[in-house]
């Protein structure tokens, strides 16, 4: 008797749901099968739940029939990646599903964990070495993203894709990295939308999230694990028992001279007792920790959340040395407070003051202040002129604004770009006496794009990149580079995208900052940087809106020109690009304190592709 394939699909529908549940849970079945491989773990070999006890109750979620969704928002430093693995050699081996594994994209994120941790692992465990053939075999059916074994198959997809989001059902969906995923997959909209959808035909369906959070208001993990019982990790103090979650402000280490961290000085204070808990005792609370729901009103939807203080993957130390070394960088200091807190990142302020920004205006002893180390600039192309500000950036993300230069005239025509080359060819003053040059420059190639390719193209050795704003992507990179392209028609030059948000982010964090020092953004008093010149720079806003069933940041123009921000955000883009070595530079003041000599210097490890000598250089014309 033949059957209709609905019929057959219903009745495999049927038999996945009344089907006797696996003998092991995740957590299970990692201790009894699971093996590390060389390549990603300091201690290859049998897996153990002791060395990450935080993570047996999220894997052991995944695995309960009752639970449909399992979000867990982690630090680095938790095993976010081993709870994957764990799972997929769970279903590969214990319960056969169709599986899909969500990347932030294909490539390069998609591609490296096929082939520096799924890989390694089928290697490794032999629970699940017979089970899925070598891609390189004849005729396996396998290949790096998509790996077949009895009763089921695994893909590995990118959220930028909508293409590798479509296609078969699947059962089980882990998605990793959710914070770093793109708004959109293109035309189709919300890639975790398009993913859920996959697991449609599933009653039994398995959905799992995994990612340290980002910005409040913006992120996808902190949204999802709205909707969960919002577990958290509590651990016992050795001096009263009690249990709590342990917080970064009760975490206390002293440093030599204000300086130098005294490892042996790190303890907590304990919230309840106040006494002391030594680190050598860290490892013996989280053995004995537990998972306590917070929003049990909520069902079917686990969620997990803790710091990297909880973790006995890290150590307090690491911590310790980490808030050190990013509390002066705003940047990186919202990196930790994302990575090791698991915290968000909140903006303290959705929209700039103009008028405070023109009165920080200040006075400076010399064309460039003693800590301006380079000098960069950007170019803003207008319908009937050019405009271009010079930026001096010193250590630790402090910069001053130099000079802010219209040059009238339309762009379409070659006098506009001769005194365009004239003025980037200027040279400004140090405090120190030496004369600094531009290192390199950035130009908006999004109006007039083949006038600023020739230009770029002429004037290659100087580092001047032709830029364009990569506008769609919230959280993209600061930049990237495209190569040129090839034949008669196509660009002549790199193109350096400018991931705007991402740019325009990290800006207003800095000029929230009001003090001198690391971060703090100088004007000078002069007629460049007018009133008209601070509107432009507040001239837009973070507003939020619904995009595709999710809330989402974006910027909202106030004024009709903003020049000034889309400059500075460029030379922030081109800082980060020429990612100088601030101590060379130092060293080259340094010597220049005497009168500059017109000779060649050495050569530079900073920024450039070129063969030989880069020309322009920064200091003394070279």
């Amino acid at each position: 008797m033949k059957y209709s394939q609905t019929t057959i699909d219903l009745i495999r529908r049927v038999s996945k749901i009344w089907a006797p549940p696996p003998e092991l849970t995740v957590s299970e079945w990692a201790e009894a099968e699971r093996y590390l491989s060389p390549e990603a773990n300091p201690e290859p070999g049998k897996w153990r739940n002791d060395r990450a006890p935080h993570a047996v109750e999220i894997m052991d979620t995944i695995s309960d029939p009752d639970i449909e969704m399992t979000v867990a928002m982690l630090p680095s430093q938790s095993a976010k990646t081993e709870i994957i693995l764990n799972t997929i050699g769970y279903f590969i081996h214990q319960d056969p599903s169709p599986i899909m594994l969500v990347q932030p994209n294909v490539k390069p994120m998609g591609e490296a964990f096929a082939k520096d941790r799924l890989a390694p692992m089928i290697r490794d465990t032999p629970a699940l070495r017979g089970l899925v053939a070598d891609p390189r075999s004849r005729d396996s059916g396998n290949t790096i993203l998509h790996k077949t074994f009895p009763g089921g198959q695994i893909s590995i997809a990118g959220a930028n894709s909508a293409a590798s989001l479509a296609s078969r059902p699947i059962r089980v969906l882990l998605g990793d990295e959710l914070d770093r995923w793109p708004v959109s997959a293109g035309p189709e909209g919300d890639p975790w939308s398009l993913s859920k959808k996959r697991t449609n035909r599933f009653e039994n369906r398995v959905i799992v999230a995994v990612s340290s959070p980002t910005d409040e208001g913006n992120s996808k993990i902190a949204e999802l694990h709205g909707l969960s019982d919002k577990r958290i990790f509590q651990v016992p103090c050795p001096r009263c028992g009690d249990y709590q979650v342990l917080k970064w402000s009760n975490l206390k280490f002293e440093r030599e001279d204000g300086e130098t961290l005294i490892p042996e000085s790190i303890h907590y204070i304990c919230e309840l007792c106040e006494g002391v808990i030594d680190q050598e005792e860290r490892f013996e609370m989280f053995e004995e920790g537990e998972w306590q729901a917070t929003n049990k009103g909520v069902g079917g939807v686990a969620g997990f959340h803790m710091s990297e203080l909880s973790s006995g993957l890290s150590s307090w130390e690491r911590c310790v040395r980490q808030f050190l070394e990013s509390k002066d960088n705003p940047e990186t200091h919202k990196t930790w407070v994302n990575t090791c807190l698991a915290e968000l990142w909140k903006v303290e302020k959705e929209k700039l003051d103009h008028n405070a920004l023109f009165n920080r205006r200040e006075n400076y002893s010399a064309q460039v202040p003693a800590d301006g180390l380079v000098l960069v600039s950007f170019t803003d192309v207008q319908g009937d002129r050019l405009e271009t500000e010079v930026r001096a950036f010193g250590k630790n993300s402090e910069s001053w604004g130099v000079e802010y230069r219209v040059i009238y005239g339309n762009p379409i025509k070659q006098p506009v770009w001769d005194q365009l080359g004239m003025f980037l060819r200027q040279t400004w003053t140090h405090e120190s006496g030496t004369e600094l040059s531009i290192a390199a420059s950035g130009i908006d190639s999004g109006y007039l794009p083949t006038m600023v390719y020739e230009f770029c193209r002429k004037n290659r050795g100087r580092r001047v990149w032709a830029t364009k704003g990569d506008k769609a992507v919230i959280g993209a990179p600061m930049f990237k580079v495209m190569p040129r392209g090839k034949g008669k028609n196509k660009r002549p030059v790199e193109l350096m995208m400018i991931g705007t948000d991402t740019a325009k982010s990290t800006l207003f964090t800095l000029l929230e900052i009001s003090e001198h020092g690391p971060g703090y953004c100088h004007f000078p008093l002069s007629d460049d940087y007018n009133q008209e010149y601070f509107e432009q720079l507040a001239g837009e806003e973070i507003r939020y809106r619904t995009n595709h069933g999710r809330k989402e940041r974006y910027w909202y123009q106030t004024r009709p020109r903003n020049e000034a921000l889309d400059l500075f955000v460029g030379n922030l883009a081109v800082i980060h690009r020429l990612n100088p070595v601030w101590e060379q530079f130092e060293k080259m003041l340094q010597c220049g304190e005497q009168k500059p000599k017109k000779e060649p210097g050495p050569k530079s490890n900073v920024g450039g592709r070129g063969r030989g000598r880069q020309r322009g250089g920064f200091v003394n014309n070279y």
